[in-house]
C-alpha cells in the first residue's frame, strides 16, 4: 500500500496535499491488480495536476447504474469470489446484464480492525 500511496500522493506535488478517499477500487486487469482513488469533489480535469508517474493516469470515470453486495471483515480474495458469485447469481436470478467487470470497494484503512465495510459492485444495465 505505501507504494500506491506514495505513487498517489505524487500526483498532487505542487498544489496540496490530497487526503486519501473512500471507497478505494481495487480490480485485476490482465493479471495485474490495481487501485483506484476517488478524488475530491473541489478536482476537477483543470484543477488538477498531471501525474508524475507513468503508473498513474487521471480518468474522468462515464459513470453509470451499479448492482452491489456489501461485506465486513478483512477482505481476501475468498472473500471476493465469495461475494462475486453471490451477485453473479443474484443478477442471473433477476435477467439483469452485467457491462464490464466486477470491482472491489474497501472503505476502511488498513488499520481498521472493527466493523470493516467492502462491497462487490457491476455497472449494469437497468
Amino acid at each position: 500500500m505505501g507504494n500506491y500511496l506514495d505513487t498517489f500522493l505524487d500526483i498532487t506535488r505542487g498544489i496540496k496535499k490530497i487526503e486519501m478517499t473512500t471507497p478505494v477500487y481495487m480490480k485485476e486487469d490482465n493479471g495485474i491488480e490495481m487501485m483506484e482513488f476517488v478524488m475530491p469533489s473541489s478536482f476537477n480535469e483543470e484543477n488538477i495536476s498531471q501525474p508524475l508517474s507513468k503508473d498513474v493516469e487521471l480518468y474522468l470515470d462515464e459513470g453509470g447504474v451499479y448492482a452491489s453486495v456489501s461485506y465486513s471483515g478483512y477482505s481476501n480474495e475468498n472473500k471476493r469470489k465469495k461475494h462475486t458469485a453471490s451477485l453473479e447469481k443474484k443478477l442471473k436470478e433477476m435477467d439483469v446484464e452485467k457491462k464490464g467487470e466486477f470491482l472491489y470497494l474497501s472503505y476502511d484503512s488498513p488499520y481498521k480492525f472493527y466493523n470493516r465495510r467492502n462491497e462487490v459492485i457491476i455497472r449494469v444495465n437497468y
